[in-house]
């Protein structure tokens, strides 16, 4: 009976002390990190209000809006999440540094018998631009907005034919548009699917762009659910291992394709009525993907930006509301050889 009941004590102690010891610790440690930083870190967890403004949520598909709209001060960017210490980027291993890829850009604002623009969709233009031109520096932006389908696939086939592309160190596509389950619609509500534009620039199709990184970036809806969240535990949970998407022919590799949300999920634009050209709203994972990527390009990889921009568009949610508010998730089909860098 004493053996018994000295065995359950030891269990209980095994498993509580050992659970409740490392958590204490970080506790500590987090609390120490979040007094002790600097006001620069604190400024670049949000986006800057447009003031005299209110800012609204909606869906990004065909024309279902998000439930009532409510006014909003801000844009909030991965508050709370700890990233490791800043190192040299030439000392992490084999990477490959864009400098000169060819950039496309498809902005789609007016669809055919649809009454009125897609609100914010002019901004997510502005900060690409700003983004690929300004920041990154690239000399070869070219920008295309209200393309209709068969305007889509040719501006594809016209880079897989291009001799031009030899001169060029990579692709970078980015698409902001309305979308359904198979793929982002186009001005005259037809569907575009992902893979007709990656399959015209593959190692196959396209030679010229061979070995290079072709980094595409989707904003658009994937279908009609809505994500309410979930409350997270109180025990933390590690993961031991990482899925890494392996190519499972040569010539899909070098890829990436980042889409806004997860399959069947509605993606949100962020916009201000009366103030088309703001540079602080569009899509969330325009937004945050601009705002991280200028601020870290310099240091960090692309995937390791992109960690940034999922726990920024995470910590988002529609109306402001992080209680009853629905929620959105980015993804990354990643298939990329190396560790690839942004910019000069």
């Amino acid at each position: 009976m004493i053996f018994e009941w000295l065995r359950r004590v030891w269990l209980w102690l095994r498993e509580n002390v050992v659970f409740f010891l490392p958590r204490l610790i970080s506790s500590k440690h987090d609390h120490d990190s979040d007094c002790s930083s600097s006001d620069e870190d604190k400024r670049t967890r949000r986006l800057a209000p447009v003031p005299g403004t209110e800012i609204f949520d909606e869906i990004d598909n065909d024309g279902t809006t998000s439930a009532p709209r409510r006014p909003r001060a801000h844009l909030a960017v991965a508050d709370g999440v700890q990233y490791p210490p800043k190192l040299n980027p030439r000392d992490r291993g084999e990477i490959f540094c864009l400098k000169n890829p060819y950039c496309v850009v498809i902005v789609n604002i007016f669809f055919e018998n649809k009454v009125g623009p897609r609100n914010g969709a002019q901004a997510d233009r502005e900060n690409i631009e700003r983004l690929l031109t300004r920041t990154a520096g690239f000399n070869s932006v070219h920008v295309y907005c209200d393309q209709r389908r068969n305007d889509t696939l040719e501006i594809m086939e016209k880079i897989s034919n291009s001799p031009e592309m030899a001169n060029h160190d990579g692709l970078v596509v980015f698409i902001s548009s309305h979308g359904k389950a198979r793929g982002f619609q186009t001005v005259d509500k037809k569907i575009v699917e992902v893979e007709e534009l990656t399959s015209r620039v593959n190692g196959k199709q396209c030679k010229a762009l061979r070995g290079k990184p072709k980094l595409f970036f989707i904003s658009a809806c994937r279908g009609t659910k809505s994500d309410a969240g979930v409350q997270p535990s109180i025990i933390d949970s590690d993961a031991n291992g990482d899925e890494k998407l392996v190519p499972k022919l040569p010539t899909e590799a070098d890829f990436l394709v980042c889409y806004s949300t997860t399959k069947y999920h509605i993606s949100y634009r962020r916009f201000t009525l009366g103030v088309q050209n703001s540079p602080e709203m569009g899509t969330w994972l325009i937004s945050s993907l601009t705002q991280v990527f200028e601020e870290r390009m310099k240091d960090e990889d692309v995937m390791q930006m992109l960690t940034r921009v999922n726990a920024s568009v995470a910590n988002m949610a529609s109306r402001d509301d992080h209680v009853n508010g629905m929620k959105q998730m980015p993804v990354q089909m990643h298939m990329l050889r190396h560790r690839v860098f942004f910019g000069k």
